[in-house]
Formats: structure tokens, sequence, C-alpha cells
């Protein structure tokens, strides 16, 4: 045992991690959406509106894969 009782503390963020971890679960699963969703629509566009929408569906895939937790 450490000079300092450190088990409040603790409590603490055990609490929140369980009060955030659905919020988690659902984050994880909309990555999965988007990851699939890039894959599908990998293909190429003659209309510029659907090609932005899919540039951009790209990118945030992009910066999610480089997201710490994956």
């Amino acid at each position: 045992m450490g000079i300092f009782d450190e088990s409040e503390v603790e409590a603490g963020h055990r609490g929140l991690a369980f009060s955030i971890s659905s919020q988690i679960e659902i984050l994880k699963a909309s990555i999965e959406l988007i990851r699939s969703a890039i894959k599908i629509e990998d293909r190429i566009r003659n209309d510029l509106q659907e090609h932005a929408d899919y540039l951009a569906a790209s990118l945030l895939g992009f910066r999610i894969d480089l997201l710490p937790w994956n």
C-alpha cells in the first residue's frame, strides 16, 4: 500500500469508464460502418457531389484510422 489511499480516485475512474462504455461501443460501431462504406463505394463517379461526399467520408475514415486506440 502506498502512502496515499487512492481507492476513492480509482473508484471514480471506474465509475466514469462504466458511464461512457456504451458511447465507446457506439463510436466503435460507427467507425466500422464508415470503413465498410468507404470500401463499398470505392469507384469512379461522374457526379461531382457524389465524388465530394466520397472524399469527405474517405478523409473521415483516414482520420479515424489515425486514432490511438485503433
